[in-house]
């Protein structure tokens, strides 16, 4: 079947030269096309025209897009949909001054989550982030990310992966599983990190992948999470079994998680709120795409990532929330 989409104002292509990625000046090359209109055969794009040189007779369907703009599916590659409970409370704490990270070694943050999702069926937690994914479709995305990282033990990873697998199943969009095991410490290994680092490496990652159930291991390398040497020890064995890596790093802390990720050739390092300037170059010189979460800065308060030193050194940079 051959549809037109006729005569929009603009076409936004986000023309690439056939490289998978932009980076530094051709960031703000978005790739406007005005009089074209978008052909499709068998629901993929087969060409974009000039409006003038189109017969519309030659089509089976034809929309009338006059006056509107046509964008490409969004990508959201950072999210953190698939949890169950509130933190309300320590929503509280933060508006009384009380930071991220001083709740978080009290016990609450990540660890409140937790709590939740493992007291949770996997029915419940489908019917908990059925909205959510709802919400992110009605804004656009295509594709969207979403991370484990509420189980924290091998059961809970599973289930939540799992769900995850499900939800692309049913939904149209693509939906991304990321194995986030290495989210923090859970309490049972509060005073053991290397046990819970076995348990990541020895049992999760590879049960995981064998039995297909994430694309990426993910993981947060913080002061209050896993260092930069446990962080290598994790990206070690998922690189074996065929994962490919991202890591949310320099939130709080520049603590060696960059240099890492960029030794593994991650993806994608995430957040970098407080990177160094010395450190900026690096992603420049890299594939490494550097993800910036400006909605999270204004949620906690915190400083924002160096947006504009990143792109100014050549780096490749994406957003999400």
């Amino acid at each position: 079947m051959k549809k037109l989409l006729f005569n929009p104002a603009s076409v936004i292509t986000v023309n690439t030269s056939g490289k998978n990625y932009k980076r530094g000046k051709e960031l703000s090359e978005i790739g406007c096309l005005d009089n074209h209109s978008i052909v499709i055969e068998d629901d993929l794009i087969k060409d974009i025209v000039s409006t003038a040189s189109i017969d519309k007779k030659n089509f089976d369907e034809v929309i009338d897009l006059t006056g509107k703009t046509v964008l490409p599916g969004l990508v959201e590659c950072h999210t953190h949909t698939a949890f169950a409970g509130s933190r309300a409370d320590e929503f509280r704490q933060k508006l009384r001054g009380i930071g991220y990270e001083e709740i978080a070694k009290k016990g609450g943050g990540i660890n409140t989550t937790v709590t939740a999702v493992r007291s949770s069926s996997f029915e419940e937690l489908v019917n908990i982030i059925k909205p959510r994914i709802d919400h992110f479709i009605s804004q656009g995305i295509t594709t969207l990310e979403i991370k484990s990282g509420y189980g924290l033990n091998f059961e809970n990873e599973r289930k939540l992966l799992q769900v995850i697998n499900f939800l692309d199943e049913i939904y149209p969009i693509d939906i991304i599983p990321t194995f986030l095991g290495a989210h923090t410490f859970p309490k049972e290994h509060k005073e053991n990190h290397q046990a819970y680092v076995e348990e990541i490496t020895e049992k999760m990652i590879p049960h995981f992948a064998e039995q297909k159930l994430d694309e990426f291991c993910d993981g947060f390398c913080e002061s209050t999470a896993f260092s930069a040497n446990e962080m290598d020890e994790i990206f070690t064995t998922a690189k074996s079994y065929g994962l490919k890596l991202k890591l949310h790093t320099d939130q709080f802390n520049s603590i060696g998680g960059l240099d890492i990720a960029l030794k593994h050739k991650a993806i994608s390092v995430d957040h970098l709120e407080v990177i160094k300037d010395e450190d900026v170059p690096k992603l420049g010189q890299s594939e490494t795409v550097a993800v910036l979460l400006p909605g999270v800065s204004f949620f906690l308060n915190h400083q924002f990532a160096p947006a504009r030193k990143l792109i100014d050194q050549n780096a490749i940079v994406a957003l999400a929330t």
